[in-house]
């Protein structure tokens, strides 16, 4: 099998069939003379591979080897770094909207607990945050609607970067 794989797979193909049909291709296979002379023999147990003057052997199915125990899938996670972008920075303080974002609770979302505040123009700034979420729990757009959602302050949340572990 390990020098003929493709001639292994083919006979098991092929012994999936019943006799009656290897044989009609067996005798389909034969020049036209030989095809007039000889009639094909109704045998029940027709073995390609066999010689002529041997009997035919019966062909063995493959032996179907039982399952091993599955180990639990690993749980995938991504990295996902996000800005909250303010409207005012005379009147939201980027400090307690660190606070307000880390203090929401998900099922599966794990925060970074140092936020960084990044200069955007002219004194302006925003909030930078990251966090690792189990993807099969949280979607991304659940984390952004609810902070988008405080309206007074936050004009958009946009992903930075996000990153399969």
């Amino acid at each position: 099998m390990q020098t003929h794989p493709n001639l292994h797979y083919w006979y098991l193909f092929i012994s999936v069939f019943s006799p009656a049909v290897i044989q009609r291709w067996a005798a389909a296979a034969k020049p036209a003379e030989v095809k007039k002379t000889e009639t094909p023999k109704q045998d029940d147990d027709f073995d390609p591979f066999a010689e002529d003057e041997a009997p035919a052997k019966p062909v063995e199915k493959p032996k179907v080897q039982p399952k091993k125990a599955e180990k639990p899938k690993p749980i995938a996670k991504s990295i996902v770094i996000f800005d909250v972008k303010i409207y005012d920075a005379e009147v939201t303080n980027l400090d307690e909207l660190a606070q307000k974002v880390l203090a929401l609770e998900i099922e599966g979302l794990v925060w970074n607990k140092q936020p960084k505040k990044l200069e955007v123009a002219f004194g302006i700034q925003k909030l930078q945050i990251g966090c690792v979420i189990e993807d099969d729990k949280v979607l991304t757009d659940d984390i952004f609607d609810k902070i988008t959602a405080w309206e007074d302050d936050v004009q958009s949340v946009d992903m930075v970067s996000m990153q399969k572990l």
